[in-house]
């Protein structure tokens, strides 16, 4: 009798050790939906790759996530075959160099060790677009365009998950995840703004 008392707690313990090894090292826990981003601010990064052009445009209707519009054109002649990544990234970047965005935005520590699950879009990497709504799949004409809400990205100034400030960079799929082509993110319109 004593021993079935016990053995629900003992099982419960060992899972969450089996939990604890699962999950990156450093983590921070899940990420948090963003709320009370401003509205009526756009942010758009404008892709001037010469084989690659359009935009990935961010700006929130509710205050709650952040709506993203991209709209890309060209990826098939970056020379790299289809089913692209992109991410934001913690840095712009300079000189049109990619390289220069850092690591993707990840203020809560998870890590790209393991893939991001997008039924679990709050235990991704906060800049891990195409890991949350999808790789970039080109249509017939080269072309590729999605809309979505994004909850865990933010477009007001101070949360860690802000993303007005940063880049966002498509990446070959490829095993060292090569840049093909980056923008800045800039404000392109607030409140007022004429």
């Amino acid at each position: 009798m004593l021993f079935t008392s016990y053995l629900p707690s003992v099982l419960l313990f060992g899972a969450g050790l089996v939990a604890a090894q699962n999950e990156p090292k450093g983590w921070l826990g899940p990420a948090k939906v963003t709320v009370n981003n401003l509205i009526g601010y756009k942010y758009s990064a404008e892709f001037e790759h010469p084989m690659v052009r359009g935009s990935v445009l961010m700006q929130s209707f509710t205050g709650t996530g952040v709506n993203i519009n991209v709209d890309l054109a060209g990826l098939r002649r970056s020379g790299f075959p289809g089913a692209w990544t992109y991410t934001i990234h913690e840095e712009p970047i300079t000189d049109f160099n990619c390289n220069t965005a850092k690591g993707p935005l990840d203020p809560y520590r998870r890590g790209t060790a393991t893939p991001c699950d997008p039924k679990r879009p709050e235990n991704c990497v906060v800049g891990d677009l195409s890991g949350k709504h999808g790789k970039i799949m080109v249509d017939r004409f080269d072309r590729f365009q999605s809309q979505y809400t994004d909850l865990y990205l933010g477009l007001r100034v101070g949360p860690a998950a802000y993303a007005g400030n940063r880049s966002v960079v498509i990446h070959a799929n490829d095993a060292n995840k090569t840049p093909v082509a980056c923008a800045n993110f800039v404000m392109i319109s607030m409140p007022g703004m004429a």
